[in-house]
């Protein structure tokens, strides 16, 4: 499909002629990623942070909504970037440090802090750079982009545009997993490669034990510039995780348990809550 094609139909389910996964990423369109995995409800339902929101609004705003990052915009509505849990408990624990190394609970930033403009936190964990994508790119593009050499990482997410510049929604690595979980058979022999042969394992992971306080693991996190590390009890087994996604519903209040252990931050410290243990190893397939 030509690019023009492409631009004038981008509405429905993906191809169902494609035949390999190459093709299909190819011939697919953001677009259509978008009607295939959401109901039309929910296609373009988004949480949208203004340029003078403070970091409380922000916090109560994505707590609200149960969802872990938002567009922030312009008065004008221009996409000025992302903003999500992480990068604002990224932002809180740079402005402690400033004032006690060991993150000193008398040193807590004051109310001042959650005051200060969102436009602050713009992607403070490193994790997510701000970048855009329209709506009628391809998804061979959208991969391109998550996976540019620009970036030390894959990017997580990417603002969606439509023709006028304004973002409309976001896109996930979870919703290209999806899409081809979706679309398996295309992917042919490369679902049984293995994860290692894949090179989807390209690091060491770094764990820290469940005992830890909580503000540590997350400068762990956050100093690594990770979403996620292990959990391992006294015996160095793997008991669980802590991702970005353990941050969601986080709120002011949620802060005076940064100093308890991960385990607990993980059984009271927000609407989230501890999911049990999967883990896979270098000799499973991406199938798997």
């Amino acid at each position: 499909m030509s690019k023009r094609a492409r631009e004038n139909d981008t509405s429905g389910a993906a191809s169902t002629a494609a035949s390999t996964w190459p093709e299909l990423l190819r011939t697919t369109t953001v677009q259509q990623l978008i009607d295939e995995l959401r109901p039309s409800a929910e296609r373009f339902q988004l949480v949208m942070l203004p340029h003078t929101a403070s970091v409380r609004d922000a916090l109560d705003a994505l707590a609200d909504k149960n969802v872990l990052s938002a567009p922030v915009v312009s008065a004008s509505g221009e996409f000025l970037g992302l903003v999500d849990v992480l990068d604002l408990a990224a932002f809180l624990l740079a402005t402690w440090r400033k004032h006690s190394r060991s993150y000193d609970e008398r040193a807590f930033p004051a109310g001042a802090f959650f005051a200060r403009p969102v436009t602050d936190a713009l992607n403070y964990s490193g994790v997510d750079h701000t970048m855009g994508i329209p709506l009628t790119a391809s998804l061979q593009e959208l991969l391109d982009m998550m996976n540019h050499e620009y970036f030390n990482h894959r990017l997580h997410r990417v603002g969606v545009l439509d023709a006028a510049g304004t973002v409309r929604t976001l896109v996930s690595q979870s919703d290209l997993l999806r899409f081809a979980k979706r679309h398996e058979a295309a992917l042919g022999g490369a679902a049984s490669v293995t994860m290692h042969a894949a090179g989807l394992v390209r690091r060491p992971p770094i764990s820290v034990r469940v005992d830890t306080p909580f503000v540590d693991a997350l400068a762990v996190l956050v100093r690594n510039r990770v979403s996620g590390i292990g959990l391992v009890d006294h015996e160095y087994h793997l008991d669980g995780c802590l991702s970005a996604s353990d941050l969601r519903g986080m709120r002011l209040h949620s802060f005076g348990l940064f100093n308890k252990s991960v385990l607990k931050w993980l059984a009271s410290g927000t609407s989230s809550r501890g999911r049990p243990v999967q883990s896979i190893g270098n000799g499973d397939t991406v199938h798997t």
